[in-house]
């Protein structure tokens, strides 16, 4: 492209831009101010590309001609955009596992809990199952003492005593 943005040669398509002025006029004003580095631009297609930009020679800068190297911006980026999808879905992947890891931990944790609480809830069962049956067999012992003392016999012994002369209270 010469220093107007006439341009000299062109691939692919020659025979439509040889002498033609370079339609990017973003490019126009990147080789106008500087000439030389990298231009994400639109291209022709209106599709953004990665535009290089060098001057061919050593002359004056209003006659140096200027080469410009472009490629669609998808094109340049495919390869780190694949690199970027598959790290993004190992990482995906990775912490999938770590979420189903914590989630197992705690299943394995509350299943402990529950276990412990089962064994506890046993070892109540069988304090209150010796509890009852030392119960019953406090209330089967009292049934017999009080089978054997005969009360009615006991309650006569107490009133003959109550009413003996020398047992009697002094009322003095």
């Amino acid at each position: 492209m010469d220093p107007q943005g006439l341009v000299l040669a062109r691939y692919p398509a020659p025979d439509r831009w040889i002498g033609k002025t370079a339609p990017e006029k973003t490019l126009l004003r990147a080789l106008l101010e500087g000439g030389e580095g990298v231009v994400r631009a639109p291209g022709p297609d209106g599709k953004p590309r990665i535009l290089g930009l060098a001057r061919t020679g050593t002359g004056p800068r209003d006659r140096a001609a200027s080469a410009i190297v472009s490629i669609p911006e998808d094109t340049e980026f495919a390869d780190l955009n694949r690199i970027l999808v598959r790290n993004l879905t190992g990482l995906g992947l990775a912490a999938l596992i770590a979420i189903v890891a914590a989630w197992i931990g705690t299943v394995d944790e509350m299943a402990g809990a529950l276990r412990a609480r089962e064994m506890e809830r046993a070892r109540t069962a069988e304090a209150l199952a010796q509890r009852a049956s030392q119960l019953e067999t406090l209330r089967a012992v009292t049934a017999e003492m009080t089978r054997e003392l005969e009360l009615p016999s006991l309650l006569n012994l107490i009133t003959r005593r109550a009413i003996e002369p020398d047992l009697a209270v002094d009322s003095r």
